[in-house]
């Protein structure tokens, strides 16, 4: 799962090499694939570690943090090593939705890949079948 997620953050980081980041921004799209690979890496994500791997500025990025903390997607928790330090992670719904997101889109790639292999196999006569010269 950790490699899927990988995955898809650098599909996201590649659309940015052909178009302006502003126009395809989606940070709280943004914010679940980072909190969810960080659950994955097993490492602790601030507010403001998070605000500077997203592609926002970073008002908007704390505008979100803030709407996704009220909407219980995301939890918020002091360090306790350096109280001015916060600490962001996935709320259990968020974690919940995002792990089974995952699982479906690797599901669906297997699937297109298998449906594209078949329809290949279906126009292109394997090797034990007679072709007329």
């Amino acid at each position: 799962m950790l490699d899927d997620v990988r995955r898809m953050i650098r599909e996201r980081e590649r659309r940015y090499r052909y178009f302006d980041a502003g126009l395809l921004s989606d940070p709280a799209w943004d914010i679940l694939l980072e909190l969810f690979l960080a659950e994955l890496e097993g490492r602790s994500v601030s507010v403001t570690s998070l605000c500077c791997a997203m592609n926002a500025p970073e008002t908007t990025a704390l505008r979100w943090i803030r709407t996704m903390v009220e909407d219980g997607m995301l939890v918020r928790a002091r360090d306790p090593s350096d109280r001015r330090r916060v600490f962001v992670r996935l709320g259990p719904d968020a974690h919940e939705a995002m792990k089974g997101y995952v699982e479906d889109q690797k599901a669906y790639s297997a699937r297109q890949k298998k449906e594209a292999a078949d329809e290949r196999s279906a126009f292109c006569p394997g090797p034990e079948e007679d072709v007329p010269a």
